[in-house]
């Protein structure tokens, strides 16, 4: 069994968010079309994906240290006081069906 753990983004993890926006196969049936390639460069240099209401965070292998996917966070309202957190998890295809998801 594959250990994980989540850290940080570091700028050699934006080739893959670059691949997630420009390669329709990578993210699966979640695929909403082509996005702007440059797009996690700009938030990645604007708070390096550790916001308050919206960030990522990657999925990493122990104890190789492999980026396996990233984990995404967003927050939103209902229309009044009450507040929620979207949670995402997105996983690069040779990662996928090994439990890595439940894990992070």
């Amino acid at each position: 069994m594959t250990s994980v753990r989540l850290r940080p983004v570091t700028e050699p993890d934006l080739a893959m968010f670059h691949r997630f926006a420009t390669e329709p196969g990578l993210i699966g049936l979640d695929w909403a079309g082509y996005r702007d390639p440059h797009a996690a460069a700009r938030q990645f240099a604007a708070d390096g994906f550790l916001g308050p209401t919206y960030g990522r965070l990657i999925v990493e292998t122990e104890p190789d240290g492999v980026a396996a996917g990233f984990v995404s966070y967003l927050a939103g309202r209902y229309g009044g006081p009450i507040g929620y957190w979207e949670i995402g998890i997105a996983l690069l295809p040779q990662w996928r069906g090994r439990g890595l998801g439940w894990r992070a």
